[in-house]
């Protein structure tokens, strides 16, 4: 998970379609990542910024990250501040991932499918 964590990181890194995004690791932890997502110039939230903890599971990308709102975010797929995307949840009495989910998803996906949920 770290190394494929890693290489999510250089794959971002290199992007220049982030303009309302950044995102980065904690430099002690590389499961968990902050974001900052800015709304749009045609979205209802633009000059808005909104911050994010991205929790990773050791066994990612089998399994989805967490994602948690660090504000308060009028969003109604926003609940008690955790994000519900698809991909990110797990069938309802199972360990199994929604069928939203991919392994082959990356940071960068996962950031581009969240700033579409949330602004677009």
């Amino acid at each position: 998970a770290a190394k494929r964590l890693l290489e999510d990181l250089k794959q971002l890194n290199r992007q220049s379609e982030l303009k309302y995004i950044s995102a980065q690791p904690l430099s002690n932890n590389l499961f968990e990542w902050h974001c900052n997502l800015y709304g749009n110039e045609e979205s209802m939230y633009k000059e808005c910024c909104y911050h994010f903890i991205i929790k990773f599971p050791k066994d990612y990308p089998h399994n989805p990250p967490q994602i948690e709102a660090c504000s308060d975010l009028l969003h109604p797929q926003v609940y008690n501040r955790k994000v519900c995307l698809e991909l990110t949840q797990q069938k309802e009495g199972t360990e199994e991932n929604a069928d939203g989910w991919s392994c082959s998803y990356t940071v960068f996906s996962i950031l581009m499918q969240l700033q579409s949920f949330l602004f677009d």
